[in-house]
C-alpha cells in the first residue's frame, strides 16, 4: 500500500512514514516551490512534429 500524505499532515507523521528527516522534508518543499516559480507558461500553439 502506498502512503500518500495529506496536505495538513504533520512533519512527524511524514518523517515516520518515509523514514526521512525534517530537513529533508523542508528541502523537498523548497525545491517544489522553486520549480513551481520557474514553470514556463503554457503555449496555446500546439507543438509541431520535429520528425522530418
Amino acid at each position: 500500500m502506498e502512503i500518500v500524505p495529506a496536505a495538513d499532515e504533520r512533519f512527524e507523521a511524514v518523517q515516520k512514514a518515509y523514514s526521512i528527516t525534517r530537513e529533508q522534508i523542508l528541502a523537498a518543499l523548497r525545491y517544489a516551490a522553486h520549480v513551481a516559480e520557474h514553470v514556463p507558461p503554457a503555449s496555446s500553439k500546439p507543438l509541431e512534429d520535429s520528425v522530418g
